[in-house]
């Protein structure tokens, strides 16, 4: 049983690339299957489109769009989350991504670009495909019903996988 709201972070401007309208939708099954979270989006709390489709879809309460913050702040945001949420269609990995396995946080992508040289589903993180409101959800529920050893897991298993492509990296 969930008694506390999952918190679900992302991060960047709100251009169709990066998705958002489909993390939004997913949010509105999230909220009607009695799911408790709260998702903020970091970049542009004056996005039109994305206020008139929160509001159209009830997720008021759930939601929260803020401006461009300083890099400490929105690691600091990273950090404390649950999920960091790349709902992207055609992006690669994001530095955000990788801050937020560097910061220890589990992170949720869509299967666009190269993500799949970082996260290997189930093992470093989750990857659901793009445009697919219902596995965004899906998934969600899936991550927060893990047990604390196994999300443990995965965030220490990412984080081991970001060290070494780090060191392949370098000459």
């Amino acid at each position: 049983m969930q008694l506390v709201n999952f918190e679900i972070i992302s991060v960047g401007k709100p251009h169709w690339e990066n998705g958002y309208v489909y993390a939004l939708d997913a949010c509105k099954i999230l909220k009607e299957a009695g799911f408790l979270f709260h998702y903020l989006i970091i970049g542009d709390s004056h996005d039109m489109e994305l206020q008139y489709q929160i509001h159209d879809l009830e997720l008021t309460d759930q939601v929260t769009l803020m401006g461009q913050k300083s890099l400490e702040f929105i690691k600091n945001k990273i950090q404390y989350a649950n999920l960091f949420l790349q709902p992207s269609i055609k992006e690669g990995i994001s530095d955000f991504v990788l801050q937020a396995i560097a910061l220890e946080t589990m992170v949720l992508t869509t299967d666009c670009g190269k993500v799949d040289e970082m996260i290997f589903n189930g093992t470093t993180g989750f990857i659901v495909p793009i445009r697919n409101t219902k596995a965004i959800a899906e998934c969600i529920i899936e991550i927060q019903s893990l047990s604390e050893e196994k999300k443990s897991d995965i965030k220490r298993d990412a984080l081991k996988t970001l060290k070494k492509q780090n060191k392949e990296s370098r000459p």
